[in-house]
């Protein structure tokens, strides 16, 4: 059993083998006879055999170490195209979600600028709107104004009518009055006579015995007051001297507003 102990042990001054990294095994000395040959002989092959053994349980460690370092690269490899594929989703989503947020925006500047327009039509529909009443409301206006107007000048017209009417009335009667008076005076005192000629509206011989128009009136001085117009104020147009059985001539041109007396 010494023997065999010492055999499978490595010999003094022996260890491992820098290259293999198994253990080295040093030539045993020779031996002194056969049982010690034959001992040696047995530890060798016992070495030899652990030699091996252990050649393979350091190959098989490595084996196994290399797989172990393949099994952490392929997990590491699954962990980065994992975390590549979580980045790529990721910056997909921020993609689409920028995309939304994008289209989001322009519907809802769309929707202002639409919202905008929309008011500012109506705006001008208002504006319009306003004007068209105004406008008919002065028109209306305008209208109210010159029924007006026309209704006053038909007044001043049928007002002014009736005062002509009435001044005509007026002086038909006072013309009357004095044809009777100088009837009267024709029968009592002897008369002169007096004619108008021309274009002058109205002459009257006026004296302290009346106002007598043309014909026969009494004898005396008189101031002749002639209308050249219609509706117009009698103005004088000079003295009328008439005896008993004279007969004078008046003429008288609206255009130049003058009576010559022949």
């Amino acid at each position: 059993e010494e023997g065999e102990a010492s055999a499978g042990e490595p010999a003094a001054g022996g260890g491992l083998d820098g290259a293999s990294g198994a253990p080295r095994i040093e030539p045993p000395s020779e031996p002194s006879d056969e049982g010690e040959l034959a001992s040696a002989e047995a530890g060798d092959a016992d070495a030899a055999a652990d030699a091996a053994r252990d050649a393979e349980l350091a190959a098989q460690a490595e084996r196994e170490a290399a797989q172990a370092r393949a099994v952490a690269e392929a997990e590491a490899r699954r962990e980065l195209a994992a975390r590549a594929a979580a980045a790529d989703a990721e910056r997909v989503e921020a993609e689409r979600a920028a995309a939304a947020e994008a289209r989001r925006e322009a519907e809802a500047r769309e929707a202002a600028k639409a919202s905008a327009a929309a008011a500012e039509a109506a705006r001008r529909e208002a504006a319009a709107a306003e004007a068209a009443r105004r406008e008919a409301r002065a028109e209306e206006a305008a209208r109210a104004e010159l029924a007006r107007a026309e209704t006053a000048r038909r007044e001043a017209a049928a007002a002014e009518a009736a005062r002509r009417e009435a001044a005509a009335a007026a002086a038909a009667e006072a013309a009357a009055a004095e044809a009777a008076a100088a009837e009267d005076a024709a029968e009592d005192e002897p008369l002169g006579r007096f004619a108008v000629q021309g274009d002058a509206f109205r002459v009257r011989a006026v004296g302290s015995g009346g106002s007598f128009p043309a014909g026969e009136l009494p004898p005396g001085s008189y101031t002749l007051m002639v209308t050249f117009g219609e509706g117009e104020q009698s103005v004088s147009a000079g003295e009328l001297t008439v005896s008993d059985g004279s007969s004078t001539t008046v003429s008288c041109k609206q255009s130049f507003r003058l009576c010559q007396i022949k």
